[in-house]
């Protein structure tokens, strides 16, 4: 996006905005590919309403200032993200500062702030894609179900690996991870995770165990993966404390015996209490990686911060993120080209067209052959007869008597 920037008025950008400018009057709009930029100032409200603000005056996109000597943040979501239709980016308390200065400079010559912001992927050969999920997000299990089809267009060109988020137990790292009686919680407080149902009969220990078995099921049946996960997200998220996965693995052709076997093995020692290899490369890997949300998809090394309710836009992030897009990214949304199609319907009635005057001539040629074959039969039977009627006309002799 290329746009000259505006200073948002109020500045935190929390109310509705006034309009600073205007498209048909500002030269600068009508470039080709510019597009208004307005600079807010964190605080005050979320960073979606600042941006709904910002979009309903005309703004492309929204720039946010962070706060002095902060780090940099992953802007969250309070629900309402998928309703916007604009981007949105921090930047630094220094960087906005200049910014600032510039376009409340005295000098009109100054005044003009005009920014070039790209939005690359990196991009390779082959695409691979993370998923972080839990065994409780239904918008995991959503989204895939409604992105399998596009997964699968791919045929081969892209790998999936999920993964699952995990938490542990602070106190129980001090005690020597030797706590058994949280019930959200195994291997003595290592993994944990929270309650899915409060009250309810369900408890964290128990999705901790499904993340642990769907580990097991991408290992083992990676392709029937797919099926588990639509199946178990459409009848057992309600029943995480009964035997509602077993009846899922029968029905997509799974081994429990098989996954069994692969959870008793990941286990150190004893079935629950002791450490877990598997759960312990995941929950490094979670912390290592930062992950600030989930479910979250990270692309070639890349978090994601599109719409995971839309598989549409993961399928063009993923396209953008090849060195060479297969060609299912340019057919999916040109199925054929407009020639090519005139064309092929042009062949098609010439064709059919040499069809009907061939079935025609073969038609006309057995008229004229069953005519023929008529006359020569005629001729054949006349000749026939004519030699019968003169031999029975033939006078008797006593030759021979």
């Amino acid at each position: 996006l290329l746009g000259k920037l505006y200073l948002a008025d109020p500045i935190d950008g929390c109310q509705p905005l006034t309009p600073i400018f205007h498209k048909e009057s500002d030269p600068s709009n009508k470039k080709k590919n510019t597009a208004p930029f307005v600079l807010v100032e964190r605080g005050g409200c979320d960073f979606v309403t600042k941006t709904h603000y910002a979009e309903i005056i005309g703004a492309k996109m929204v720039i946010v200032i962070n706060y002095e000597n902060q780090p940099s943040i992953v802007m969250g979501d309070d629900g309402l993200g998928n309703t916007l239709g604009i981007p949105s980016i921090i930047i630094s308390y220094a960087d906005g500062k200049q910014l600032k200065e510039k376009l409340n400079s005295k000098v009109p010559e100054e005044q003009t702030v005009t920014l070039l912001v790209k939005f690359d992927m990196p991009q390779n050969l082959n695409v691979e894609y993370m998923l972080w999920i839990s065994s409780t997000h239904q918008s995991a299990y959503t989204f895939l179900e409604r992105f399998r089809k596009f997964h699968n267009l791919f045929e081969g060109a892209i790998k999936i690996q999920p993964h699952y988020v995990l938490w542990y137990c602070y106190h129980c790292k001090f005690e020597g991870w030797n706590d058994q009686s949280n019930p959200n919680c195994i291997s003595g407080g290592r993994y944990c995770a929270p309650d899915p149902d409060d009250s309810g009969p369900a408890s964290g220990r128990q999705v901790v165990m499904e993340d642990l078995r769907q580990m097991c099921i991408f290992e083992k049946y990676p392709a029937l993966w797919w099926d588990y996960m639509e199946g178990f997200g459409n009848t057992c998220l309600d029943e995480f404390q009964t035997t509602c996965y077993k009846r899922v693995l029968e029905a997509v052709g799974i081994s429990n015996d098989v996954i069994e076997q692969c959870i008793k093995e990941s286990f150190k020692g004893e079935l629950v209490r002791s450490d877990n290899d598997k759960l312990e490369k995941e929950r490094e890997l979670f912390k290592n990686m930062n992950i600030p949300f989930w479910p979250a998809l990270i692309i070639n090394q890349v978090t994601y911060r599109g719409n995971l309710e839309d598989p549409e836009e993961v399928f063009d992030a993923i396209c953008a993120s090849f060195t060479k897009a297969p060609e299912i990214c340019e057919l999916y949304y040109n199925p054929a080209d407009p020639s090519l199609l005139h064309y092929l319907s042009l062949v098609v009635i010439a064709v059919a067209v040499f069809g009907v005057f061939l079935y025609m001539i073969v038609i006309i040629y057995k008229k004229r052959l069953r005519k023929e074959l008529s006359k020569q039969m005629e001729s054949h039977i006349t000749t026939a007869v004519s030699q019968y009627v003169a031999m029975k006309d033939m006078p008797a002799t006593n030759e021979g008597l």
